[in-house]
């Protein structure tokens, strides 16, 4: 009993010790600093692109310890969410506006207004960050997620200057024929995000599907296959937004909704079908791009839109004989497909390439249309790949995807830096509800694509073979008179375009 006795008192000496230690450590954590961002301001509230605006972050040291420390207010942009951003490679959810140093740190209690000088950018949708923090974390705060804010602030669509849409003529064309809900474009890429605002009500919806029932209704050999499918994961689970950045501006050209807000498509009364082929990478297979084409033309897409390719030399170098033996028999497969599904009455759309070289696949098919890729001064883009193939151009911007992919890392740190390059490029919308800027013949192509679809809606009787024949008799020509393998028969015009298609009706 006295063994017992004396575990029992040792027991709870160690039981007082412990709560003792619990104790203090509470109260440790209770006295420390706590900086967190409590409002963002604009003045004024309804800019325009290049205003001079002040922006001003309301910070507070919530915690019950002083912050003794200096700490850094850094203001960034975001364009998308994080997930987007990690997937696409470049920091595009944080570009780094202006720092600013708080050189005494903040007691306990108290709130500091910091005001950042800021000439706006040309994006629709602005997503302002405000961060506030020790440099390197120097200091311990009794919570370090709550450090920064983010609010929105959205330009009115007047104001951007969507001069891709002046260069083609789209406007125009827009008060003839806005696009028909019985034309579907299908967009074989990366996947779109459904739940964009420009892009939700436009999908294409499978009529002889039931959704989420399990069963392939329509007897199509694809369950569930309401919008389309994903030919990289083999299921129907598209219309996420961490993957599918190009899919999602590719469709934003094509038929972003024309309500004053944003950007517009070129056929912002058409259907986009979502056909995913490529994985997150922009890497995918031959084999998965001919289901693609052939399942677009068996379940109604009147427009395919391809913003991929190959270069026409892929099976050069070292392993030449080997590649060429596997890869030739899958781009046999692959023409086969376009050319039965021309013959179905599909218009196929590819974008030429972004190589400076020659056109390469699909492009280079006969049955395709290829399109190359022009600047802001309708010049033709140094990347842009040239050939007898090229049919027309469109809008691409002055820089490549690459290029641009390349500009966000580099620019993270000195975003205003870059502005002016910016300013060359479309804007088209972001996965995650945002915008941000596109660039190369994969901008291109869905101009091209939308504008097909506009003479599809106009007269739905016409044949590929007819929209391309209107697609370069209206073009507006550019570099040599007449055609040339830089810009094919010229610039698209979609007013001409479809005042063309009317006059055949």
């Amino acid at each position: 009993m006295k063994s017992l006795s004396l575990w029992c008192r040792l027991l709870g000496l160690a039981l007082m010790l412990w709560a003792g230690a619990v104790t203090w450590g509470h109260a440790q954590a209770s006295r420390l600093p706590d900086l967190v961002v409590t409002d963002i301001v604009l003045t004024p509230e309804n800019p325009r692109p290049g205003e001079a605006v002040t922006v001003q972050a309301v910070i507070k040291n919530q915690g019950r310890g002083d912050f003794s420390n200096a700490f850094n207010v850094r203001f960034h942009l975001s364009l998308a969410p994080d997930d987007v951003a990690l997937t696409f490679g470049a920091p595009i959810n944080d570009f780094t506006a202006a720092i600013q140093r708080v050189g005494r740190g903040l007691k306990a209690g108290a709130s500091q207004t910091i005001t950042f000088n800021w000439t706006v950018v040309e994006v629709p949708l602005i997503r302002l960050r405000v961060t506030a923090d020790a440099p390197l974390n120097q200091v311990d705060e009794a919570d370090e997620r709550n450090n920064g804010l983010q609010k929105e602030f959205f330009l009115e669509e007047a104001t951007i200057n969507q001069w891709w849409l002046d260069a083609i003529d789209a406007r125009a064309a827009l008060q003839l024929e806005r696009g028909s809900e019985q034309i579907v474009v299908a967009v074989i890429d990366t996947g779109i995000d459904w739940t964009h605002p420009e892009i939700a009500d436009r999908l294409w919806v499978n009529p002889g599907e039931i959704a989420g029932n399990g069963v392939d209704d329509d007897g199509n050999g694809f369950v569930d296959d309401v919008h389309g499918w994903d030919f990289v994961d083999r299921d129907n689970n598209l219309g996420g937004t961490s993957r599918d950045l190009h899919a999602t501006a590719v469709a934003g050209i094509i038929a972003a909704g024309d309500d004053g807000k944003g950007t517009t498509g070129v056929a912002p009364g058409v259907r986009l079908m979502d056909l995913r082929v490529l994985d997150s990478g922009g890497s995918g297979f031959f084999a998965d791009i001919t289901s693609a084409i052939l399942y677009a033309a068996f379940n109604g897409a009147r427009v395919i839109n391809m913003s991929l390719g190959a270069p026409e030399d892929l099976c050069s170098g070292f392993f030449q004989d080997f590649c060429q033996d596997k890869v030739q028999q899958e781009l046999d497969a692959q023409e086969a497909a376009i050319n039965l599904v021309v013959s179905m009455g599909v218009v196929v759309i590819a974008s030429a390439g972004n190589e400076a070289a020659e056109v390469g696949y699909p492009a280079r098919f006969e049955g395709a249309i290829a399109i190359g890729a022009t600047t802001i001064d309708n010049g033709l883009a140094e990347y842009s790949n040239i050939g007898p193939q090229v049919s027309v151009t469109a809008p691409g911007g002055d820089l490549s995807e690459q290029q641009l992919k390349d500009l966000f890392i580099l620019s993270a740190s000195n975003f205003e830096a870059v502005v002016p390059q910016l300013a060359t490029l479309v804007i088209t919308p972001y996965p995650g509800a945002g915008y941000g800027w596109f660039s190369g013949t994969s901008s291109a192509a869905p101009f091209v694509s939308g504008v097909a679809a506009l003479i599809l809606s106009a007269n739905p009787d016409l044949t590929p073979l007819q929209v391309r024949q209107i697609l370069e008799q209206t073009a507006t020509d550019l570099g040599q008179e007449g055609e040339d393998e830089e810009f094919g028969a010229g610039l698209v015009n979609a007013k001409r375009a479809v005042e063309a298609a009317l006059a055949t009706r």
